[in-house]
């Protein structure tokens, strides 16, 4: 049986009237409540998940210059137009609740469907801006929210973590186009299998060292944050279910039962070591890293410095090689990917203010003594 998928109903409604909620807008109303609920626990409300998916990515290729339809939009069930409305809708309503709300985009994957809700406004007619519809959907998100899998991107993982970025550029291509600010980042899906399959990208070492390799930067790179797909292993076989974080916990009889997987181990030791540390640019800037290294600089709640290094090289495998002479006079614990696992780390110092690091395309975490 396939999932039949529909707008909300009376969706055109005034949100609000006479300063509240307007009940017969049924939308309006639901995210009223849910945010007045939640809102001492949630801030960021993405709105209805990947509401650009298509049957045919060739549909896509109108979009630059045509609007979205709804028998394109099969998941969302409405036109484009309906998707700048309901963000019109859900931004009055949560604010109403919560003047500190923030409205985040569904989990998009297209550039070009971005282009279009900056094009566009609610207006049914088209699209036009008239008194009644008076903004474009730039008017109505706070937030860049997308999704992104490597599974099209040939390649290892440095050449899945930059397709990673590429969308994100690619999207602030599209706003800057547009002459509109550019938003904060958020992703609330990625993830990579550990199974190649179908002649695309995955293994053990793969999802692992991706895992590692777009955390760390995005985290660097100020990424409001971004949400690994998915708990669990489930369907052996099947790309999507084999990027959990544990193995298939369906028969488990206890969550102490479940067991990590070994992106759930390298999760685990980067998530550790960094837990609420502060991106650090100018550090990240100092480090030097040459053109075969990546290394992103991080401090630590008490101060201390963090750093995440690997030997960058694009290609098939995950061969590459490097040596990074870090330029500090700090004293350093070396965690490799699993040391969340094993409880062990490597102590090294500096000789005459270099750190010698002979490095390989498997992440390293350096931890300030």
């Amino acid at each position: 049986m396939e999932l039949a998928h529909y707008i909300p109903a009376n969706l055109y409604e005034p949100a609000v009237v006479n300063g509240a909620i307007n009940p017969n807008n049924y939308w309006a109303e639901y995210v009223y409540k849910t945010v007045s609920t939640y809102k001492d626990h949630v801030d960021m409300w993405e709105i209805w998940n990947e509401p650009d998916w298509v049957a045919d990515w060739n549909y896509t290729e109108t979009w630059d210059t045509d609007p979205p339809t709804k028998e394109q939009l099969v998941r969302f069930g409405g036109s484009i137009f309906d998707y700048v409305r309901m963000l019109r809708v859900s931004k009055e309503a949560a604010l109403l609740a919560d003047p500190d709300a923030k409205i985040a985009l569904g989990g998009i994957g297209y550039p070009n469907f971005l282009d279009a809700l900056l094009r566009y406004t609610d207006n049914p007619d088209g699209g036009a801006v008239s008194a009644d519809f008076p903004e474009t959907g730039a008017a109505y998100f706070d937030i860049l929210n997308y999704h992104y899998y490597p599974l099209w991107t040939p390649g290892n993982p440095d050449a899945g973590a930059d397709g990673f970025f590429a969308s994100r550029d690619a999207f602030a291509a599209k706003m800057a186009a547009a002459g509109v600010p550019e938003r904060p980042y958020n992703v609330t899906e990625v993830g990579a299998p550990k199974t190649a399959l179908n002649g695309q990208p995955g293994g053990v070492e793969y999802a692992r060292n991706f895992y590692i390799k777009v955390f760390a930067r995005a985290q660097a790179e100020k990424f409001i944050g971004a949400d690994w797909f998915i708990l669990s292993d489930g369907d052996p076989g099947e790309p999507f279910g084999e990027m959990g974080l544990y193995q298939d916990i369906k028969d488990l009889g206890a969550k102490e039962d479940a067991v990590p997987s070994v992106t759930g181990v390298a999760a685990r030791t980067l998530n550790t070591l960094l837990a609420d540390s502060r991106a650090d640019p100018p550090a990240t800037a100092a480090l030097g890293a040459p053109a075969d290294v990546r290394a992103y600089a991080f401090r630590l709640p008490d101060d201390r410095q963090a750093i995440v290094a690997w030997a960058y090289a694009l290609g098939t495998d995950e061969s590459a090689q490097a040596h990074f002479d870090l330029p500090t006079d700090k004293s350093f614990d070396l965690h490799a990917w699993d040391s969340s696992q094993t409880g062990t780390s490597t102590p090294l110092a500096p000789e005459g203010g270099l750190l010698g690091l002979d490095l390989t395309a498997s992440p390293v975490i350096l931890v300030e003594q």
